[in-house]
């Protein structure tokens, strides 16, 4: 899945980017439902099209096992849906790089239901 779109922000140092509109990227990590980075791509579109990509992956899938590597934003917002998290919170979960976290999804008559095995962890990586 395609990360976030950062727009005018892509690529470059957060420290840089804060420096420059320091306004802006604090209204962004406080509430990124509400702030979009100049020429970016709006959080609640990435989430709309991650979550169709997610409910597409499901139907092929299931059943199997999944394995979905990913950039960090993805990973927050997919978690924000699976776990009914307010979008405004997203930028409060700490996803370190090649860390994995785990979800068993169990398909109910009512609908999917995810279930957080475990959040980044780091187990996997040789120091």
């Amino acid at each position: 899945m395609r990360e976030i779109d950062f727009g005018d922000w892509e690529g470059r140092l957060l420290e840089e980017v804060w420096r420059e509109t320091p306004e802006q990227v604090d209204r962004f990590y406080r509430d990124p439902s509400e702030v979009t980075p100049p020429g970016g791509e709006p959080v609640v579109a990435a989430l709309e099209r991650i979550v169709a990509s997610w409910r597409e992956l499901m139907e092929e899938c299931a059943g199997e096992h999944l394995l979905l590597v990913s950039h960090g934003g993805v990973i927050r917002l997919l978690l924000s849906h699976l776990l009914d998290l307010p979008l405004s919170n997203i930028t409060r979960l700490h996803i370190p790089y090649a860390s994995r976290t785990r979800i068993r999804v169990h398909h109910l008559d009512q609908g999917d239901f995810p279930v957080l095995l475990s959040l980044n962890s780091g187990s996997h990586v040789c120091d």
